[in-house]
């Protein structure tokens, strides 16, 4: 019985991730963001890439912080036997916090920071600089300073995040970065120096020219993809990202179809001439948005667990597809964002690093 849950069995679907990718998409930050510490985020699952495997990858290039937005995901790198330093950039409970966690957490909430200071674990605060999500307010930052000080919390950094930094036009990013200015030196005056200062996402890392800043949170670009349209001034910089990321599956059922013949659930595709068509074992549990339905390669409404696609006259079973290669085009068909195509690959599908 043993050897039998030990047998390795071909996957259906696969997840290959490149490491050359990923290591070059980490390099080209480094390099054309040279004073600055690169922080690779791999909140969500390392973008739906592998939380342990992409951690394993790129914790060999000695980042300050690997980025984490849970408690959960640095105890799962942790036992993984990850040993880089780990922020954790998301809302904690007090009660799953203890004395001698070996991260650095986040607090926008005198409630969170609180915590953080009665069991002396290092803090990075969070301010609002225009957000609206999360953070400390600017408009009583100095009374907020005030009580920090006074609950002895250790505060070894200060960040805040750009909302609209993708944007060509650059101006509620200059305010963004005005009112996070007036945050670093309220926080100096109040007599902390935190040693890392961050306030730029993949977009906002070469737009920021905050001298105080030393940390790039690199989040989507590290996987290969550019935050900037064509019409950016920035988008020339970012051409020799390399994505990281292909999702295969493979034809599990092959059918000829005439002219009348309906495919999957409410017959919302009608064969319009005699043709082939593959199903493949992959659905919106899986990975595919539903608005994909009748879209690209897929015939009818994607299903729970299988889709439906057009095949040539030498596709037969067990034939391997790549449903994911550039995520651009893709997203723009499902009427969603590369960010969501990645992230919603569910964590059942094997991933495996590739050079």
């Amino acid at each position: 019985m043993l050897s039998y849950f030990k047998r390795r069995y071909k996957t259906q679907n696969i997840v290959k991730v490149s490491k050359s990718a990923l290591l070059n998409n980490f390099g080209l930050f480094k390099e054309l963001i040279p004073n600055k510490e690169i922080c690779p985020v791999l909140k969500g699952n390392a973008y739906g890439h592998g939380l342990v495997n992409v951690a394993k990858v790129i914790e060999k290039e000695n980042p300050a912080f690997i980025v984490v937005d849970s408690l959960y995901e640095a105890q799962k790198l942790s036992k993984s036997g990850v040993k880089n330093k780990i922020l954790i950039l998301g809302y904690n409970f007090a009660e799953n916090l203890h004395k001698g966690l070996p991260y650095e957490f986040c607090a926008g909430d005198i409630d969170s920071a609180k915590r953080l200071a009665e069991l002396d674990l290092p803090c990075h605060i969070e301010i609002d600089t225009g957000m609206s999500r999360m953070g400390f307010s600017l408009e009583n930052f100095t009374e907020t300073l005030s009580e920090l000080k006074k609950m002895g919390l250790k505060i070894n950094g200060l960040f805040s995040h750009f909302a609209d930094a993708d944007n060509t036009n650059n101006e509620f990013t200059k305010q963004q970065e005005k009112s996070f200015k007036s945050a670093i030196s309220e926080t100096h005056n109040a007599g902390f120096k935190p040693k890392w200062i961050h306030l730029a996402n993949s977009a906002g890392a070469l737009k920021t020219n905050i001298k105080e800043v030393n940390m790039i949170r690199l989040g989507f670009s590290l996987y290969g993809y550019s935050p900037y349209s064509p019409e950016d001034e920035f988008f020339a910089n970012l051409k020799r990202l390399k994505p990281a990321i292909k999702l295969y599956s493979h034809i599990i059922a092959c059918r000829e179809i005439n002219p009348g013949d309906k495919v999957s659930y409410n017959c919302t595709f009608e064969a319009k001439e005699k043709m082939r068509i593959g199903t493949i074992p992959l659905g919106y549990y899986e990975a595919l948005p539903r608005s994909l339905s009748n879209k690209g390669p897929f015939l009818g409404r994607i299903c729970m667990n299988h889709s439906v696609i057009k095949i040539d006259d030498h596709n037969k079973i067990g034939d391997e597809e790549e449903i994911f290669g550039d995520l651009n085009e893709l997203a723009k068909l499902a009427g969603t964002i590369p960010y969501e195509l990645m992230t919603r690959i569910s964590e059942t599908l094997k991933r495996e690093i590739v050079d």
